[in-house]
């Protein structure tokens, strides 16, 4: 999606844009490597992770069951971990919730926090992450805790950064994504519940929020998804996937301007 302009082109499909030797089932996230060459899909129907190279289109298997490791069994959202050549993936499969890494070479998994790792809290159904490479910190939305829990990606150990019993501000309801805002020292999140988009502090959890019906203006978002923010882009980047369009909200009024649709 050209953001200038707003004009879509096809990067990748089962149609014959690009070669493969793995087709697109039910495709739920994409990251970006650090250089901008290859997208990382998960791919619910598969329980797999597709590697696609951006210049062509072609795509193949980096990862899925048949590799060494814990099994995905619904992977949901997928972050690049550069600095240590992995991908770490939310696996929202009820009753096995968990974080898993892949090497980016070899497609090995190893978990990073699961049933057998400590903490307070257990994940449900985790659906969006944010890497603090500063920190080592993974920050994690649970859509059904309605919480955003902090992992320590050296150990697995989690907590709760902010819920209805931690951090101040409107409680969250059917959180959907998050981006890290260091900048401002605060967290982005999207929730449809709330039609909204927040933002949450990295040091206290207090929520406040930064678009809604009732706050900045332009066309209300319906079913905020996904959620994307690049330091000195000026706005957020949001998906709403009830109206087939993409916002940018401006963080400073909360105007919101459709982008693409």
């Amino acid at each position: 999606v050209n953001l200038n302009t707003g004009t879509r082109t096809i990067l990748s499909d089962n149609n014959g844009t690009g070669t493969y030797d793995a087709t697109f089932g039910s495709p739920r996230s994409i990251a970006i490597n650090s250089n901008g060459t290859f997208g990382y899909v998960c791919d619910s129907t598969g329980d797999k992770i597709i590697k696609v190279e951006l210049a062509t289109g072609n795509r193949t298997t980096l990862s899925d069951n048949t590799y060494s490791g814990p099994d995905i069994n619904y992977p949901n959202h997928v972050e690049v971990d550069d600095s240590n050549n992995r991908l770490i993936v939310a696996d929202s499969q009820s009753g096995s919730a968990q974080i898993i890494g892949v090497n980016i070479t070899t497609g090995k998994k190893t978990a990073i926090s699961d049933s057998s790792s400590s903490g307070t809290v257990s994940f449900v159904r985790p659906v969006g992450m944010a890497i603090h490479e500063t920190t080592g910190n993974l920050y994690v939305v649970d859509e059904s805790l309605a919480a955003v829990v902090k992992v320590d990606l050296s150990t697995g150990y989690r907590t709760i950064h902010s819920d209805i019993n931690n951090g101040s501000g409107p409680d969250l309801m059917y959180p959907g994504d998050i981006s890290l805002d260091l900048k401002n020292n605060r967290l982005l999140i999207t929730d449809s519940g709330l039609a909204s988009v927040l933002g949450i502090n990295l040091t206290s959890g207090n929520r406040v929020i930064i678009s809604s019906p009732q706050v900045g203006y332009g066309n209300y978002l319906r079913k905020a998804n996904g959620i994307a923010y690049q330091e000195g882009l000026g706005y957020a980047l949001i998906t709403d996937s009830s109206q087939d369009a993409i916002f940018g909200i401006e963080l400073t009024t909360g105007e919101r301007i459709i982008l693409s649709k």
